[in-house]
């Protein structure tokens, strides 16, 4: 017998242009010469606090199963994507510069945890985060039933 889904929860326009504000002002921070560019930083926690905040307003609409495959699917896939891009393109880029001592840094435990790109590193970062934020949620969900 088939496992019934649950609806998905009607998309909030506050949240999606919470995000769209916090895109921008991430972008607006790495525009080198913009104007108060440090103030796009708070974009950052923007974001950490959305993802925590629709991560615990789920409680136990997923398993933690599923948690993981939708997880994998949206944030670390593109990050293991992105890494095999970067990383080819570092290699790349040794190679033509005949400079293979900076290849070192691509078998540390920071590219390990963080990716081929430092920007990467929000990626596994959510996913391990989130994670631990759903396997705790789950018992304190149903507490409050």
């Amino acid at each position: 017998m088939a496992q019934v889904q649950p609806a998905p929860a009607p998309r909030l326009a506050s949240i999606d242009l919470l995000r769209i504000l916090a895109v921008v002002g991430i972008i607006w921070f790495h525009t080198e010469g913009a104007p108060h560019r440090d103030i796009g930083y708070a974009a950052l926690p923007v974001f950490l606090l959305l993802f925590f905040a629709l991560i615990t307003k789920q409680g136990q609409t997923y398993s933690t199963r599923r948690f993981l495959k939708r997880r994998w699917d949206r944030l670390l896939k593109p990050w293991l994507f992105w890494s095999v891009v970067y990383g080819v393109g570092r290699v790349t880029q040794a190679a033509c510069d005949r400079d293979l001592s900076c290849l070192a840094n691509l078998l540390s435990t920071e590219t390990f945890l963080a990716g081929t790109y430092i920007h990467l590193w929000y990626l596994p970062y959510v996913f391990a985060s989130g994670l631990l934020l759903h396997v705790l949620n789950r018992p304190i969900s149903k507490i409050n039933k």
